[in-house]
């Protein structure tokens, strides 16, 4: 007969996804399968709910049960017009991954500029692990880079849960601003735009995705 779990004290506390605070009763070690993957021993929070167990991201990964893909391609799809599928061959990196505006943007600072290292602003432990997720994403993308040495600026972040439940990260640059030199220049009225536009028989659609054009 295969003897019953103990369950083990524990200090740990856990939240629910909504930051509520559950009633832990203790651990317990039990062994798992699943289809060809070998038993593996894994511990499991017993907490206070008539809710269906769930797996961690970690235990799942180590029985095979997800994998994380951080590279996406496009490819034509097989009901797509000739002459689509042959613009998408032929321009495709145009059309991967995040895209980039052309150049570099170099913020000027005002004269006397005295910089400033914001205190970090405290993320609430339910969503810390997402956070994670997000920043290694972005920084698999390039989007940023991770520094490992003193910088003299330092803004904090700030973390919004969507209403779809993915992350938007955000910088607050509250005090770099008060010393940036800012650029005015004219927006184009559209009537200006129109009259430049007058004989033209091609035209350009550019659009920025909207979840990632703060980034540019």
């Amino acid at each position: 007969m295969v003897p019953k779990p103990r369950l083990q004290p524990t200090k740990d506390i856990l939240t629910s996804y909504s930051g509520e605070r559950l009633q832990v009763l203790g651990l317990v070690e039990l062994c798992i399968c699943y289809k060809e993957c070998e038993k593996q021993i894994h511990q499991f929070h017993v907490v206070n709910t008539d809710h269906k167990p769930i797996l961690s991201r970690k235990t799942s990964q180590n029985m095979n049960l997800i994998k994380f893909i951080l590279n996406v391609q496009s490819k034509p799809a097989p009901t797509m017009k000739p002459k689509t599928a042959r613009i998408l061959e032929e321009y495709g990196d145009v059309f991967e991954g995040v895209g980039k505006l052309p150049g570099k943007c170099k913020i000027h600072l005002k004269e006397g500029a005295v910089p400033t290292v914001q205190t970090p602003k405290r993320v609430p432990f339910a969503l810390q692990e997402k956070l994670k997720e997000e920043l290694d994403c972005l920084e698999v993308m390039g989007i940023i880079e991770k520094t490992t040495t003193p910088t003299e600026w330092v803004n904090s972040i700030v973390v919004i849960l969507k209403p779809n439940g993915s992350l938007r990260i955000c910088l607050d640059p509250a005090d770099l601003n008060k010393w940036v030199q800012h650029p005015y220049h004219p927006i184009p009225l559209f009537d200006d735009v129109a009259a430049k536009c007058l004989g033209s028989n091609t035209f350009l659609n550019w659009t920025q995705d909207k979840d990632t054009g703060p980034w540019n």
